[in-house]
């Protein structure tokens, strides 16, 4: 007997619309299933705070394919989400509902870039804070790497070296003064890039505010000392 199995692939985008976050997830589903999958749902993850991720389950959109050859359908879902009140990063991972509500991850079925979720790019806050190393590719010249505070909830780790130059370039010093020290780190992610190609662009780097690894504080604060925390 031969057994198949669908697939579900996609990709969240998110632009800011005033108060709101407006969440785009597009993608393929492969083998299709009559009835396997009710709805799309998001999940928000916070950057760089201690807090708990949310199932966003009052947004959910119906899971509607569009047939687009004998074995694919295609898919398109738009959430439009009020944004929370920290200015801080955030990401939305996208997920399928099946009919008897339980949850499957959506990955990006692209060859060289499996994440499906989306990361707020309309506020300035970093995206990552870690300590600064040398990095692993000395054949163009030096090199440095950023090694994120996972333990303090910044789960982004930038797995790829970033040459002496452009890392002195976002900095705004050398890097060679910033080694062993930890540095914040801003920019967006990429999609689908080229094999080896950075997973996000940066666009600089400071010394973090305090000089050590360190979440944003949980505890509710006036927006004024937030905005503080990114100077």
């Amino acid at each position: 007997m031969n057994a198949s199995a669908s697939q579900l692939s996609g990709t969240a985008h998110v632009a800011c619309e005033g108060a709101s976050h407006t969440v785009t997830v597009a993608g393929t589903y492969y083998s299709g299933i009559a009835g396997e999958y009710t709805s799309i749902v998001l999940e928000r993850q916070a950057v760089g705070i201690c807090v708990s991720s949310e199932m966003l389950m009052d947004y959910a959109q119906p899971f509607a394919p569009q047939p687009s050859n004998d074995y694919a359908a295609d898919y398109t879902c738009t959430f439009e989400i009020p944004a929370p009140a920290l200015p801080i990063v955030y990401r939305y991972v996208p997920y399928g509902v099946k009919a008897d509500n339980s949850l499957v991850a959506i990955w990006s079925y692209c060859d060289t870039d499996w994440r499906g979720y989306a990361q707020l790019e309309c506020v300035d806050a970093p995206f990552s804070r870690g300590t600064v190393w040398l990095g692993y590719e000395l054949t163009a010249g030096m090199s440095f790497r950023i090694v994120g505070c996972e333990d303090d909830c910044w789960a982004t780790d930038l797995h790829f070296d970033i040459p002496e130059a452009d890392f002195a370039q976002y900095a705004g010093e050398p890097a060679s003064g910033l080694l062993g020290q930890v540095v914040d780190v801003y920019g967006r992610r990429t999609h689908c890039g080229m094999i080896g190609a950075p997973t996000y662009d940066i666009t600089r780097i400071e010394r973090a505010p305090l000089g050590s690894c360190g979440p944003v504080p949980a505890q509710e604060v006036n927006w004024g000392s937030v905005k503080a925390l990114y100077r």
